[in-house]
């Protein structure tokens, strides 16, 4: 099966509800001692307005994949490009793109399609002048994390989290 990469357009975002779902069935399981979830419903009705959002920014762009045989992508991806990039200490480069999700059916994955959509972006965020490019990935995923590695991310900085517990609630 051949895996066709498509730009997408904010009018499909309903398409990729159903994937965006797989990403949070995965993160429950990679993640369930770190984290609380939401329900779907919530977690989509968060999720597609900042979606929406990002599409109408005018260096943003959702991909989409499709296999031959399939009507609905099998996968998405939606990035963004920062230009100007500074955070205070670092000179963070002219232009960054982002990678906010990179999102492929449970029954496809290990296909291909996250590359291929990971490649596609590579060469818009290219064409739209960036230099680097980044992904937050969960270090619990570790299958995402080897996909980015191979495709040549390299951890920069960490993120640490922890709960608040007021002092007389704290853990033992």
């Amino acid at each position: 099966m051949a895996i066709q990469i498509t730009q997408g357009s904010v009018d499909e975002l309903d398409l990729v509800e159903p994937l965006w779902l797989g990403l949070v069935a995965q993160h429950r399981e990679v993640m369930a001692d770190a984290m609380t979830f939401v329900d779907d419903a919530e977690s989509w009705r968060r999720k597609r307005p900042k979606y929406r959002a990002t599409l109408e920014e005018p260096e943003s762009f959702l991909l989409l994949a499709r296999l031959d045989d399939l009507p609905a992508p099998v996968g998405y991806l939606v990035a963004t490009v920062e230009r100007e990039s500074t955070n205070g200490l670092y000179d963070l480069w002219p232009a960054i793109g982002d990678i906010d999700a990179v999102c492929v059916d449970p029954a496809h994955r290990g296909q291909g399609i996250g590359t291929a959509l990971l490649e596609e972006a590579k060469r818009c965020l290219l064409d739209l002048g960036c230099t680097r490019w980044a992904v937050i990935v969960a270090e619990a995923n570790t299958d995402a994390v080897r996909l980015y590695e191979r495709l040549g991310f390299a951890a920069w900085e960490r993120q640490l989290v922890a709960p608040l517990f007021p002092s007389t609630d704290a853990p033992a």
